[in-house]
């Protein structure tokens, strides 16, 4: 179903004039048509990526599960860690090298276009995955919609049941989420087998939103 709160924030995003340029916790990116701009949830995301316990380390490995315009990807490489950047759209992909190059961080970030976890190496894991993934059940009318509809949650139910057996002993995932979403699709149903809290909180348009980390429980620590 579709969501009205999600269709006004496509049609503000719509309306905007791009590219333009903005900058997100020091990290300068341009936004292009088509493509998700990062903004209060990338914050919230910032303060979670600096949790002195939960948060990235130096020399970690990342997966940047839809990495739109690569924020969350040029963060982790700042901070220290090795970044596998992916998006099915061939359109955010485009926009993130730009960022990547823009920001000086070429050869810590790897991108790669496909679904889920299709373009992912056997044997590849990780430290640490970062999902801004859409909080929508609905099939996306274009490469901006993927930003905010998936579909049966089929992206979501991918990355959960892949995980497992793609992070470290040590891996955790970073994964953002709203009050209301959380009470029309509670983030516990899809989280067989993982344990997970909230780590960072903030209002956002009037709206309490979380960022929760998750992990196996084989892998508590």
């Amino acid at each position: 179903m579709r969501s009205k709160e999600a269709d006004a924030f496509i049609k503000e995003i719509q309306s905007r004039k791009t590219p333009y340029e903005k900058e997100v916790c020091g990290i300068q990116l341009r936004i292009d048509q088509h493509v998700f701009p990062t903004g209060e949830v990338g914050e919230l995301f910032y303060e979670a990526l600096m949790n002195p316990i939960h948060g990235i380390k130096p020399n970690e490995t990342v997966l940047d599960y839809g990495t739109g315009a690569g924020y969350l990807a040029i963060q982790a490489a700042k901070l220290g860690a090795q970044v596998i950047a992916i998006d099915i759209s061939s359109k955010a992909l485009a926009c993130a090298n730009y960022n990547i190059t823009k920001n000086n961080v070429s050869e810590k970030i790897q991108t790669r276009q496909g679904n889920a976890f299709e373009s992912i190496k056997p044997g590849e894991k990780f430290d640490l995955i970062l999902a801004g993934i859409p909080w929508e059940d609905a099939k996306p009318q274009s490469a901006l919609e993927m930003a905010f509809y998936d579909e049966n949650f089929e992206m979501r139910k991918a990355l959960f049941k892949s995980a497992k057996n793609r992070l470290t002993k040590q891996g955790r995932i970073l994964s953002s989420y709203s009050k209301r979403v959380q009470e029309s699709h509670p983030i516990e149903s899809f989280l067989e087998g993982y344990d997970y809290f909230i780590i960072s909180e903030k209002n956002i348009r009037g709206e309490p939103h979380y960022i929760y980390c998750i992990q196996p429980k084989k892998n508590l620590w």
